[in-house]
């Protein structure tokens, strides 16, 4: 990205909006590193959703199309669809991001076992093989997590739940975002 993006906008799930989401913390961070800055990150969110319940099911195509986003930041959340169906539509959601002016960044997240089909080298495999697909860029944060564990495994990233982020799983989520952003 040449110039920094000045409104961005999150489709997700839980993964997205838990601990107050990542727009909130996104805009913290921009503000804290260029209070100048007229940034703005917002989001559409559903819990439990796929893309493809955000595509069929939500207020998001809309929210893209009138939003005059620089960029959209698109989590799926692999463990509880397929790699399949996230393929799919992201190449929906990617048309219409573009469309409007707008570029993709592919948010990847992480392996949890309550659904433990899926391995954190897989999920990384189908953002890369997606986003090379559509020219699109990603924000590994499934792979700083993994990182983080091998440089600190007393880090706890997780919430009781052991799926959802902990406040510092959610701020590690937001700096690699962040990094890919700016």
């Amino acid at each position: 990205m040449t110039t920094p993006p000045m409104k961005v906008l999150f489709v997700g799930n839980s993964l997205t909006y838990w601990d107050g989401g990542l727009a909130a913390l996104l805009k913290k961070l921009r503000r804290s590193a260029d209070s100048s800055a007229g940034f703005d990150a917002e989001q559409v969110v559903q819990g439990g959703a796929s893309l493809e319940v955000m595509w069929n099911e939500t207020e998001a195509r809309e929210r893209i199309a009138e939003g005059g986003y620089d960029v959209v930041i698109l989590q799926e959340d692999l463990p509880e669809t397929t790699v399949e169906s996230f393929h799919s539509y992201a190449r929906r959601f990617d048309e219409a991001i573009r469309a409007s002016g707008a570029a993709p960044l592919f948010y990847m997240a992480w392996e949890y076992e309550r659904l433990s089909w899926i391995s954190m080298d897989e999920i990384a495999e189908a953002h890369w093989t997606i986003a090379a697909e559509l020219g699109a860029r990603v924000a590994p944060v499934g792979l700083a997590r993994r990182r983080s564990y091998g440089e600190r495994p007393e880090l706890d990233l997780y919430a009781d739940d052991r799926e959802h982020p902990s406040i510092a799983g959610s701020y590690l989520s937001a700096l690699t975002i962040y990094a890919s952003l700016f």
